[in-house]
């Protein structure tokens, strides 16, 4: 039998450790079942258990480097406590509480030898709020229950941060706005206008989930969705936050961005910083088409981006940067013309100089329900200046597009020939706007033919759905 050596097998506690913590303070991503969130608790659960069972050395050296907790839940013996556990059982309360007053009658270094995750370790604490159903819920017993969890938050002295897995209830706010602690850190904060059907009938709004102001302690959001309110309204909300994560923004008042700039940066200050300057993602749904203007103010907010997805009129776009094509009648309403090269220069120029961005993904949309004003082919002028852009960047890995030009074949080209980063592409166009689907496709296979880095690369359209399907990765791996 090979005996490991105790330094080897600290390294080894020591890593599945770090990804043990780096699950129980995150949060995936929202909107994910809470079945599946139970299970990957469950096993992590029993991933902890199977190695403080190992000998008395993995307990310690396991038990030094936990520094994360879900739920309270000390105990790998046992399954992973469910929130609502607390909640409806009385006997748990009871008897964590008489715990506690027994702990502190008792030998402490004796009681802390048995015990794996130490309170005066942890530095942060996970509560899924979200597998409760909090309306349901009457007010006795609730402020019964954020008594108990201000308590029990109180017995952990070196906590850093208090994670709270939430759903989109109103309620969820409402409960972590009583939290007792200083630095909390919500899951999901949504930030738009919901009507229901009472509602629209009468004509009023109701305002979900920022019907309440956000407490003080709620320092960071991981996933935020909406902005779809007045900006003013907005500012009051984003200003006190030192950071939101990841946003999904559906408001298609593109000037939205332009007022949450000057209010949170300040109109001529970029050396300020807002809860935004540090946010990995932003999706712009689909219906929201941006100027170059709108796109401007996009990348002076979230500067550090690392997925980035938009749509943008191109027949407007090559009109202001070739000025060959007609354009789209939407041309005639872009107030930001006058201004156009101070807002595209600094947009290629942030592209193409980007140190974080991993993910690009633009599309071609416009206000006006036309494809494209005239069939063209994508001119040279704008090949060079926003292919260089893409081409000369060295951290986007996957580049996604949507219904470009039909004729964009070179644009591709150029990008392939000039970068070698990009590995990972996808391509989804409109059927009705090309002659001849297999001609289509074959232009993109010889050029990934040519350019063999191309890892994977996807077509699909609006008619056929996937039409396409290049993954080296998967050949490599048979």
């Amino acid at each position: 039998m090979i005996k490991l050596s105790l330094l080897l097998e600290k390294d080894i506690i020591s890593i599945l450790a770090k990804e043990i913590n780096k699950y129980n303070k995150t949060i995936t991503f929202f909107g994910q079942d809470e079945q599946e969130k139970a299970e990957k608790d469950s096993i992590i659960s029993e991933l902890v258990k199977s190695m403080s069972l190992v000998n008395w050395h993995w307990f310690n050296s396991l038990s030094s480097e936990l520094v994360s907790l879900v739920n309270f839940s000390h105990s790998p013996l046992s399954p992973t406590i469910k929130l609502f556990d607390y909640l409806w059982n009385k006997n748990i309360i009871e008897t964590t509480n008489d715990n506690n007053n027994n702990n502190n009658n008792n030998n402490s270094d004796n009681n802390n030898k048995f015990k794996l995750i130490k309170n005066e370790n942890i530095k942060y604490i996970r509560l899924n709020i979200s597998e409760i159903s909090l309306t349901e819920i009457d007010q006795d017993k609730m402020n019964q229950f954020i008594d108990f969890i201000n308590k029990k938050v109180n017995e952990f002295k070196n906590l850093k941060k208090l994670v709270i897995s939430n759903g989109m209830e109103n309620d969820d706010i409402i409960f972590t706005n009583k939290l007792d602690f200083h630095y909390i850190r919500l899951g999901f904060l949504y930030l738009g206008i919901k009507l229901d059907d009472e509602e629209q009938e009468e004509g009023r709004v109701n305002q979900l989930i920022t019907k309440s102001p956000l407490s003080p302690n709620i320092k960071e959001v991981i996933d935020s969705e909406g902005f779809n309110m007045p900006p003013s309204r907005l500012v009051s909300i984003l200003k006190p936050l030192k950071k939101i994560e990841n946003l999904i923004i559906d408001r298609a008042d593109i000037n939205l961005y332009i007022e949450l700039y000057k209010q949170l940066i300040g109109a001529d200050d970029d050396e300020n910083t807002s809860c935004l300057t540090f946010a990995k993602s932003l999706t712009i749904d689909n219906y929201q088409v941006h100027t170059v203007e709108s796109l401007y103010y996009v990348l002076k907010l979230v500067p550090n981006i690392h997925e980035l997805s938009f749509q943008i009129c191109f027949d407007n776009l090559v009109l202001q940067i070739d000025g060959t094509t007609k354009g789209c009648m939407c041309s005639e309403l872009d107030e930001c013309n006058k201004n156009f090269m101070h807002y595209w220069k600094f947009i290629t120029e942030c592209i193409e100089n980007h140190k974080t961005l991993k993910l690009l993904s633009i599309g071609q949309h416009c206000t006006f329900p036309i494809a494209y004003a005239t069939q063209f082919k994508l001119p040279i002028k704008f090949i060079e200046s926003f292919g260089s852009a893409i081409a000369n960047n060295k951290s986007i890995k996957i580049f996604k597009t949507s219904k470009l030009p039909p004729n964009c074949s070179d644009f591709f080209e150029f990008i392939f020939k000039n970068n070698q980063t990009i590995t990972r592409h996808s391509h989804y166009f409109l059927n009705m706007t090309i002659d001849s689907l297999p001609t289509y496709v074959d232009d993109f296979k010889n050029l990934i033919d040519q350019y063999k880095h191309i890892e994977v690369f996807f077509i699909s359209d609006s008619t056929f759905g996937d039409v396409f399907t290049h993954n080296s990765l998967k050949s490599k791996k048979e």
